[in-house]
C-alpha cells in the first residue's frame, strides 16, 4: 500500500520574495523537483517515495505578495536542498 500524499513527510514553503505577478512557472523544474524528492526513479527497479512531490500555489500571472506561499515541497528529508534550488528557479515574479 502506497502511503498518503504527505503521509510521514515534512514540508518546505517556498514563498515570494517579494510582492508581484507570477511570469513563470517552469514544468520541467518543478518535475525535477518532484523527482529528486523520490516522487521519480532513474531505474524501473527502484522505489518510488509515493508520499512527496511538489504542490504549486500560485500560477502565472497570480498576483502576489511578499511572504505569500508560491509552492510547498513535500519531502521526506532526500533531494531538499537541490529541490528548493530547482523549485524557486523554476518560479519567477515581475514587479
Amino acid at each position: 500500500d502506497a502511503p498518503l500524499k504527505g503521509q510521514g513527510c515534512k514540508r518546505w514553503v517556498i514563498e515570494a520574495s517579494a510582492a508581484g505577478k507570477v511570469k513563470r512557472c517552469d514544468a520541467l523544474g518543478v518535475g525535477q523537483a518532484s523527482f529528486v524528492l523520490g516522487a521519480g526513479r532513474p531505474r524501473a527497479s527502484d522505489p518510488v517515495h509515493h508520499g512527496v512531490g511538489v504542490l504549486v500555489h500560485a500560477h502565472v500571472g497570480d498576483l502576489v505578495e511578499a511572504g505569500q506561499p508560491l509552492a510547498t515541497l513535500v519531502h521526506g528529508e532526500k533531494g531538499l536542498d537541490e529541490a528548493r534550488h530547482l523549485l524557486e528557479t523554476a518560479i519567477t515574479l515581475e514587479s
